[in-house]
């Protein structure tokens, strides 16, 4: 939720916390566009669209790291084995011209 940030609920719905925070900071989103869910490895990966970065908690939700900036705006994830991609836009489009995407791989403990 933009204006609530990332919820945390248990499998009845009950809610438990807030995972991160709204604001500037390396651990903070201003605009979280998707997440990542890897039970491999227990962490949270969430793509900021606004500061082209992810964001990277544990599952009980504390700040993890923060990736360097991104060459584009995050917009989701791709898991294949054992190897996490960023799906990206490219900074630049127009109507008549659309924005290309971008692919980076990271690994996800050492954002």
């Amino acid at each position: 939720d933009r204006k609530q940030g990332l919820l945390k609920y248990d499998n009845s719905s009950n809610f438990l916390q807030k995972i991160g925070k709204n604001g500037e900071g390396p651990e903070e989103y201003i605009m979280p566009y998707a997440i990542h869910l890897d039970d491999k490895e227990n962490i949270i990966l969430v793509a900021e669209w606004e500061k082209r970065i992810v964001i990277s908690y544990d599952f009980e939700g504390n700040f993890i790291s923060s990736s360097q900036r991104l060459p584009g705006h995050p917009i989701s994830f791709y898991k294949e084995n054992d190897t996490v991609l960023v799906v990206q836009e490219t900074l630049n489009g127009t109507k008549e011209k659309s924005r290309q995407v971008l692919i980076s791989s990271i690994e996800p403990k050492t954002l």
